[in-house]
């Protein structure tokens, strides 16, 4: 996929999630993880529905069969919906039993239906977790396998504090799935037959630390920029397209008003100053990395996912491989972050916001694709 290409789809789904108006939330640290924010960003993502009476029952036990929409929903978005049921619970139920026979996850409800519906325990979901990151242990090895990646989610991400046979509850269980999607989970894989090397566990003495669910970092308006490591390689935004044409050579103008040079892609807005650029790991760009990184040092195809999440932050990883961040100036210069998931008061100065878009390669982690926009020209009223 062309970088041109690869930026015109992203910016389509920027778009998308603008819907007109993009919503302002307040700073999501670790002091600010309840549960209606977990149950909003799950019920945004389609992973969970609320009841009839309009509640998500956060302490309400979850059953097996629940585990298993919410873990799949997360991880194979849409699974349910475009599999062949006649809509009813049973039949939904036995779908998501059918798939986990055939990705051969352990769950205990496949021979005993009457286990089903009752609660699930922390290591039965540990279990199916770990087979669902395609690794086959038993045990008290599921959880080393877990915690291990930074799987295990807040004030169980231990050994000695997992509560192995305590039930789980809905906010729990989505608080799981949240710490699954920032730890790096991209989708569901298939259980080997046979059971995997204990060699293949990881240590716990070097386990990554769980990192926050809906964190955000400061920025200034420099980190919007594509940081060069050659002399006067730096590009910024409001930079004309003079300036930049004469340090990179003249670009090649292509579909969907984008400037391509031997590098990169960027966009002008109406007065030929530079408001959006991209950088991806596209073959035809394989000397990107060695030149060009964001002000926090991201670098296409060397950074992993890990790296963008301590540098920008997790709020806005909605959703495996994609990260989305949106960021107004405030009236004494500094950045807070936007996050599109969120009710709020719509932007009220526009021309003060701008964004990132990251991807991530599924297998590596490693970013395959960075972008930084400045929201007008997005918008089209750059005028």
């Amino acid at each position: 996929m062309s970088i041109v290409r690869r930026t015109f789809i992203c910016l389509m789904v920027v778009s998308s999630m603008l819907g007109g108006s993009i919503a302002a939330a307040e700073t999501y640290g670790p002091s600010n993880q309840g549960s209606d924010t977990l149950m909003h960003w799950a019920r945004e993502n389609g992973i969970i529905e609320g009841y009839s009476d309009g509640s998500f029952q956060p302490d309400r036990l979850v059953s097996e069969a629940e585990f298993l929409k919410i873990l799949y929903e997360a991880f194979d978005n849409g699974l349910l919906r475009n599999a062949e049921t006649d809509g009813t619970i049973k039949s939904r139920v036995n779908t998501l039993y059918q798939f986990a026979k055939e990705w051969n996850h352990p769950v205990v409800g496949a021979a005993k239906t009457e286990l089903r519906t009752a609660p699930i325990t922390q290591a039965q979901a540990a279990a199916i977790i770990a087979s669902a990151n395609g690794v086959h242990f038993e045990g008290q090895d599921n959880l080393i396998y877990l915690i291990g990646h930074g799987m295990v989610h807040g004030d169980a991400a231990s050994l000695s504090t997992f509560k192995a046979d305590s039930p789980l509850t809905r906010a729990e269980a989505i608080q799981w799935i949240r710490q699954l999607t920032v730890a790096g989970m991209m989708g569901i894989e298939e259980r080997p037959k046979s059971l995997s090397k204990r060699s293949m566990l990881p240590s716990l003495v070097n386990a990554p630390k769980p990192l926050p669910l809906f964190s955000t970092q400061p920025l200034t308006k420099g980190d919007f920029d594509l940081i060069g490591t050659e002399p006067n390689s730096t590009m910024k935004f409001g930079d004309t397209k003079s300036s930049i044409d004469a340090r990179f050579g003249e670009s090649q103008t292509v579909s969907f008003g984008f400037n391509q040079y031997p590098s990169f892609s960027v966009i002008y807005n109406k007065a030929d100053l530079l408001g959006l650029w991209s950088i991806s790991t596209d073959s035809e760009y394989t000397d990107t990395s060695k030149i060009f990184s964001t002000s926090k040092g991201i670098i296409v195809g060397k950074s992993t996912l890990r790296d963008v999440l301590l540098q920008y932050g997790t709020a806005g990883y909605l959703r495996p491989g994609k990260a989305y961040l949106f960021y107004e100036q405030a009236e004494d210069g500094s950045y807070f972050s936007l996050d599109p998931f969120f009710d709020g008061t719509p932007i009220k100065n526009r021309n003060k916001t701008y964004g990132f878009a990251f991807f991530f390669e599924e297998e590596t982690l490693k970013v395959e694709y960075t972008m930084s926009f400045w929201l007008p020209v997005i918008s089209g009223d750059d005028s």
